[in-house]
């Protein structure tokens, strides 16, 4: 899978610092997504949202096992 990764800083945007250059950046990252994108963050930012809604946190059964494996040093 070929990936592609674009840096952009909201402070290079045009504007005058009254929060146009932010506006103007989400502006192009709506975009992006909307064109089917992701933005690095995404899957972070979901994750953290469905870990506040349900309370849980999952992770694969190795990793479990490796913290348990090592909690009993």
């Amino acid at each position: 899978m070929a990936s592609l990764l674009i840096a952009l800083d909201p402070k290079k945007f045009p504007g005058n610092g009254d929060g146009q250059r932010e506006a103007r950046a989400e502006a192009l990252f709506d975009a992006i997504v909307g064109q089917g994108a992701r933005l690095p963050s995404q899957r972070r930012y979901a994750a953290r949202l469905r870990t506040e809604q349900s309370g849980t946190v999952s992770i694969p059964k190795a990793l479990h096992d490796d913290l348990m494996r090592l909690s009993r040093r």
